[in-house]
């Protein structure tokens, strides 16, 4: 993986950081390579993601996985109206959800990678060029 100097990372990477799934492998080595970002949300889509995964596995501890999850460097960013405003207006462009688009938002700002394991965020970032490639990181198998 080539360094970075930063990228904003979703929950689709960071609960990669805690469940052995496709491309965990490749979250786990984001800290190493590159100062990691972002928005407040990020917090409340892992809490929801683990406590979806933890109904339909019993065996799964949401709580500390979440536990697990906070203890990997991610500098959270508040976001404001002009982050909201942009992710509106991205969310409208490519066609996704406003949510998602806040973490492309933010790397936009900052002049980020983009760090996702979402196959559909992949696609309609892809698609609309809304990144440019050397700025985008996504694991190995969505390449395929």
């Amino acid at each position: 993986m080539t360094p970075l100097p930063e990228a904003a990372v979703d929950a689709s990477v960071a609960l990669k950081w805690v469940l052995n799934e496709p491309a965990s492998s490749w979250a786990r080595a984001l800290p190493a390579s590159a100062k990691l970002t972002a928005p407040a949300p990020l917090w409340t889509e892992c809490a929801d993601g683990l406590w979806r995964l933890a109904r339909a596995t019993p065996t799964l501890d949401a709580g500390r996985a979440f536990g697990i999850v906070n203890t990997v460097p991610v500098e959270v960013v508040e976001t404001g109206l002009r982050p909201q405003t942009e992710a509106l207006r991205l969310g409208g462009a490519l066609d996704h959800p406003i949510y998602d688009c806040l973490y492309l938002a933010l790397a936009l700002d900052r002049g980020a990678a983009l760090a996702t394991a979402d196959r559909r965020f992949i696609g309609a970032v892809t698609r609309a060029a809304a990144l440019p490639p050397d700025r985008f990181l996504g694991p190995p198998e969505a390449a395929a």
